[in-house]
């Protein structure tokens, strides 16, 4: 599995009180325009030991060539901003579905803290991640972004 680092935005950097609490997080997909690019699979993502599985979008096919498809997760209990900098961020999928592979342009990663509910922070944004698929190079179904900081 390749880790795929980026660095934290300036936005969240910046804020130096690591209690402050992680309510909830935005993570978008875009999905690359290349031939095949789209997914069937089951897409997952795990933030430390939290996994998050991405839910069904009824009258939506999530994940195909080109799109960007953005989900909400509400943190539950929440976790503090140095938690979420602690913790391995991961997203992977099952590989089931007719068409599992998944080619992945980019990802980004917002975050709401809890002192300012209404407000999105960007924390990460991850580029060029490529293919998610066990028969194209580097034969993986998960991409590690970011690795116990």
């Amino acid at each position: 599995m390749n880790l795929r680092p980026a660095v934290e935005t300036e936005e969240t950097r910046n804020i130096t009180d690591p209690a402050i609490n992680v309510a909830a997080v935005r993570i978008e997909f875009h999905t690359g325009d290349v031939r095949a690019a789209g997914t069937d699979a089951g897409v997952f993502l795990r933030i430390g030991q939290r996994t998050f599985p991405m839910p069904e979008q009824h009258g939506k096919d999530p994940f195909e060539r080109g799109a960007k498809d953005a989900f909400v997760f509400v943190l539950d209990p929440p976790m503090t901003l140095a938690e979420l900098r602690a913790a391995d961020i991961e997203v992977y999928h099952n590989s089931e579905g007719r068409n599992p592979g998944w080619f992945l342009a980019a990802i980004k990663l917002w975050v709401s803290l809890s002192h300012q509910p209404d407000k999105g922070f960007l924390y990460k944004e991850w580029k060029d991640i490529g293919w998610l698929a066990i028969d194209e190079p580097p034969n993986s179904t998960q991409v590690l972004l970011q690795q116990n900081a």
